[in-house]
């Protein structure tokens, strides 16, 4: 009897040892799941935004004649690394759609205001106007049929013509968090064409890190579409005849060393001279 009391015993304690393991994976894995979905839910549901790039929101009032111009905006503006959120493109049919703009208004870094006929009649256009404003982020509006009104008269307004992504870029690479994503553009150009491109941006930059520099002098280096374009390369066409050169050594006033052309055989590099080593 005693035998028989102790086998029912040792076979409920192992049974209970083992439901309690058994419930412990099924709770761990219910986390993995939950931690999983919700991975994938912010990568490929709230992820509005290239990697690696300068985020802008752009407001717009939604019609059929807009749509057009704004996804082509929103391409060309990808050139120069500057990634649009643009809402009836960047949100999924099945998301709250409120809640998808108030994420993609906190996570910009620049804002564009573009501005139809109807813009400021619009309830939603004014109240992301109003936000872009008190997070204090660069605001551009694009005069397409209205002026500027009320708080964004007194940000930088362009023109709307051919030349439009390449203004805005300009005014964007003034700042800081715009720098990286245009040199990434540099080092993965692919023509010559889009190098000229590029170096319309170099004149408005106003300040470049050391390793920013570098990255730039490499660029030119390695890269053959853009040491054989005007631009970076000078030319009398292109950038009043500024070059590469000259934009490094402007924005290295005070330092120990200047930037030169040289020729490696037939190739031009860039190459950093220490003054203290030549006088």
């Amino acid at each position: 009897m005693n035998l028989f009391f102790l086998t029912f015993f040792i076979y409920k304690e192992l049974r209970n040892r083992l439901l309690r393991i058994i419930f412990l994976i099924i709770n761990y894995l219910k986390f993995i799941f939950l931690f999983l979905l919700t991975f994938c839910e912010e990568v490929f549901m709230n992820n509005f935004w290239d990697r690696n790039c300068f985020k802008v929101f752009l407001s717009h009032t939604f019609n059929q004649e807009s749509k057009q111009y704004v996804s082509q905006l929103k391409q060309e503006l990808k050139f120069y690394g500057i990634s649009c959120f643009v809402a009836h493109e960047d949100i999924y049919p099945n998301q709250e759609w409120q809640d998808k703009i108030k994420q993609a208004l906190h996570q910009m870094d620049g804002f564009i205001a573009l501005l139809t006929k109807d813009f400021h009649n619009n309830f939603w256009t004014d109240q992301e106007v109003g936000f872009a404003v008190c997070r204090k982020v660069p605001i551009i509006s694009v005069k397409i049929e209205s002026d500027p009104k009320g708080f964004i008269s007194i940000f930088q307004a362009v023109i709307n013509n051919d030349n439009v992504s390449t203004q805005i870029a300009q005014s964007f690479i003034k700042n800081d968090k715009m720098i990286d994503p245009y040199i990434k553009a540099i080092e993965n150009c692919t023509s010559w064409d889009n190098g000229n491109r590029l170096s319309k941006l170099l004149s408005s930059i106003g300040k470049l890190s050391e390793n920013q520099k570098e990255r730039l002098r490499l660029a030119f280096n390695d890269n053959n579409e853009i040491s054989g374009s005007f631009g970076f390369a000078g030319d009398s066409r292109y950038n009043n005849g500024k070059n590469l050169v000259d934009e490094l050594n402007r924005l290295s006033p005070e330092s120990s060393y200047y930037y030169a052309f040289n020729f490696n055989g037939s190739k031009k590099e860039i190459v950093k001279i220490d003054i203290t080593s030549v006088f």
